[in-house]
Parts: C-alpha cells; structure tokens; sequence
C-alpha cells in the first residue's frame, strides 16, 4: 500500500471520528432546570361568579422568552415574558374548581419555559380551591314542624377564616332567631358541625335564611349567603 492509500485512510478516519463526535453532541438529553414559582394566596374562593384575582410570579427564567402559566383545572392560561432578571408576573382570574358540596381542593401551577437549546425551565407551586357555600341534610326523625328543631349536619365553605359563621332566620321582614356554629378553619374557611334547623319553636314551613359572619342581622353583610330553610331545605 502506498504511503498515499495510507494519507488518505488516516483522513477518511478523521472525518468519522468528527462526525460521530458531533452526532453525540447533537443528541445529548436536555435538561430541566428548575425555577420558582409563587401564588399570592394560600385559597382561591369563588363567590358567586365572581373569581378572585390570582398574582402569580417566578424567577430563574431566560430574560425576553415568553413563559406559560397553567394550572390543573385548565381554568387559567396565561403567557408572559421574563424580564430582564428572568422574573415573571401574571395577574388574572384565579382558577375555577368543580364542587358538589362545600370543601377545597388543591391544585397545581406550572411555569413552562422552553431555551434554544432544549432545555425547560419549570417552577411549580400549589394552592387551593374554594367557593361559598353551605348545605344541610335533612332530617329524618320527626314530621311536620317538629323536624326543623332536630339537630342535622351543616358544611361550610368560603367563609372568613377565624369569625363565627352565623344563620339569621327571617320571617316576613323581621328576624325571629340566630344561630351561632363555630369558627371558620384554614385559608378555605371550612366548618362542619352538627345543629339545629331552627333554633326556636318554629311556626312556619320555611324560613328565608341568610348566613355571614356577623353577630347582628344586615343585608349588606359581606360575604354572605341567602337561601330558605324548611322541611324541604334547599
């Protein structure tokens, strides 16, 4: 073989050494980087239709790419841009959970960031969803009035965390009882408890009821919940 065959060889060697170096470069795994990601509230409650403004913000993003912030419910999506520092800001509706009776459930957020190179820069953190609401079972050991004055379980949800929740009863335009049945736990303003119907010697089939957090009766009680108690309650 001619010392030519050889220089040849030698450099055709050469040249799949650096391809084969450059296609492992070229599939290496991209990384996930993680960044931080914040809510501005422990619970998110719902009243009405009305949702609460959710504050989310993150740091640890590459500065001027656009960043998406979603959460489980698929109730909020929003997309952002870091800034300068690679912090993000989002402001909007907070999200939306599905309930069946009062109570809170948790939920997820996620920062999503995707670099030219494949990495993806994610924050998570987690909150919790609410909305105001009561119920009350029915009872089932007497008839007719008599039903109203046995004691049944009550739950609760999106009221004041620490404050009594309170029943006022109304009849006509004249509140004729209050009950009291505990304090409101968590950031959810949770309570169960167990109480009367009508905390009196009722009259009447049905009463208008509106439950907040305060002692004294007033319709601009804020937040507050009006309904009908009776045999058929609800």
């Amino acid at each position: 073989m001619s010392m030519s065959d050889k220089g040849k060889r030698a450099a055709v060697a050469a040249i799949v050494a650096a391809g084969a170096s450059l296609g492992i470069a070229g599939t290496a795994t991209a990384a996930t980087v993680p960044a931080t990601l914040a809510v501005n509230q422990a619970c998110y409650i719902t009243i009405g239709k009305t949702r609460p403004t959710m504050t989310v913000t993150g740091t640890g993003y590459i500065p001027g790419d656009p960043v998406n912030i979603s959460d489980a419910t698929g109730t909020f999506d929003e997309d952002v841009t870091a800034d300068a520092s690679g912090a993000i800001t989002a402001t909007a509706p907070a999200p939306v959970g599905i309930f069946d009776k009062p109570g809170e459930k948790a939920d997820a957020i996620t920062a999503t960031d995707y670099s030219e190179d494949g990495n993806e820069y994610v924050g998570t953190t987690q909150t919790e969803l609410s909305f105001l609401g009561v119920t009350a079972s029915k009872t089932k050991r007497a008839h007719g009035l008599r039903a109203l004055t046995f004691k049944t379980k009550w739950s609760f949800s999106g009221f004041p965390e620490g404050k009594s929740i309170y029943a006022h009863y109304i009849y006509g335009k004249k509140t004729v009882a209050r009950q009291s049945f505990g304090k409101a736990k968590g950031p959810c303003g949770l309570l169960t408890t167990h109480a009367r119907l009508y905390p009196a010697t009722p009259h009447h089939r049905e009463y208008h009821l509106q439950i907040d957090s305060r002692r004294s009766y007033s319709r601009h009680a804020s937040p507050r919940i009006v309904t009908k108690v009776g045999l058929e309650l609800f």
